[in-house]
């Protein structure tokens, strides 16, 4: 004897193979009967085209509802904006002009400490750039926002972020810009939120003057590190853009650390730099932080794609949003995250 369901015939000796036996319903018009242990017996007693009804019942319906309402989902992941998928990137590339990077990378851990700038290094850094390169960086930047919206900028990428932290928690009361050199960027984000205290830190030395046009920008000049550590600068909202590719793995770790002490949002976007071979390294899989050259160049500095949802998470954050992906208005990849402490 054979039967049809879902217009599929089944011998006798398949019935007990045939996957029927899932959850679910048999619908032969009116009623329904019930798909459960019995359920070949049940099938035995009808005849052709039994046609199969797969939704739930009420009663599981009821359970799942039960459970949503005794489980309920954060509230960043009812955002559409917090819950935007991350594309999957080429994996680490292994060429020998990154073994030559990583080689360079092993000298430069004989004199510096693995998880901060020596003070000779921080000395560098600061007087690095002349007054007059300052200067026209500064000149560079207000020609670059002035030609284009701030949105399609690296550091303009961070105000669709901010503004959504801003509307889902509004009693946020500061925000520091952590490698903020000239802080345009910071006084658009005043002229929208004047009641958010902000501040910037960078390690150039004519930092003050270099934002002067900025009295509402309260301007530390200094290692934002060893400055967080000592309770000398913090905000509820700290920020970084093209800045965290600077910082050793460890050293990008003690600031998520530092961070975690005193900030409620941590909000980034950093380059995600091209390998020798041109491949790019998904931030969000690799286990350890990857050093290349800044944009592929020839300039001895070596920088880092870390993998800063996992670092963020180590030191006790919850990352809300994390996406990998290439604006259309340039040619480099960029990784935004928002993170949070707050529970």
């Amino acid at each position: 004897m054979k039967y049809k369901a879902q217009g599929v015939s089944i011998g006798e000796d398949q019935q007990r193979q045939w996957p029927l036996v899932r959850r679910g319903y048999l619908k032969i018009g009116s009623p329904h009967i019930w798909m459960g242990r019995n359920i070949l017996p049940e099938i035995a007693s009808f005849s052709v085209d039994t046609k199969l009804d797969m939704t739930k019942s009420s009663y599981e319906k009821r359970v799942e509802r039960a459970q949503r309402l005794a489980n309920p989902k954060p509230w960043w992941t009812k955002l559409p904006f917090f819950s935007s998928p991350t594309p999957r990137l080429a994996a680490v590339d292994d060429s020998a002009r990154q073994k030559e990077i990583e080689t360079r990378l092993a000298k430069w851990y004989e004199h510096s400490p693995p998880d901060r700038l020596s003070p000779a290094e921080i000395e560098d850094f600061s007087n690095a750039w002349s007054w007059e390169e300052l200067a026209k960086h500064r000149d560079e930047r207000k020609s670059s926002y002035a030609e284009r919206p701030i949105e399609t900028t690296f550091q303009g990428m961070l105000f669709p972020m901010i503004r959504k932290v801003m509307q889902l928690d509004p009693n946020l009361k500061s925000m520091l810009a952590i490698g903020c050199r000239y802080a345009y960027d910071l006084h658009l984000i005043g002229k929208e939120y004047p009641a958010l205290h902000l501040s910037g830190v960078d390690l150039h030395v004519g930092l003050d003057r270099l934002n002067e046009e900025f009295p509402e920008i309260t301007i530390h000049q200094g290692y934002a590190l060893e400055m967080l550590e000592r309770g000398e600068i913090g905000a509820d909202i700290c920020t970084f853009v093209s800045t965290a590719t600077c910082f050793k793995p460890r050293e990008m770790d003690a600031y998520f650390t530092a961070l975690a002490k005193q900030s409620k949002y941590v909000i980034l976007n950093e380059l995600v730099d091209q390998l020798p071979s041109g491949r790019v390294p998904n931030p969000g899989t690799i286990e350890d932080s990857v050093p290349s050259l800044y944009k592929g160049s020839s300039d001895q500095t070596v920088h880092f794609i870390h993998n800063y949802k996992a670092s963020a998470e180590r030191a006790g954050f919850k990352v809300l949003h994390h996406r990998a992906y290439k604006p259309d208005w340039t040619d480099v990849y960029r990784l935004e995250m928002v993170a949070t402490t707050v529970r």
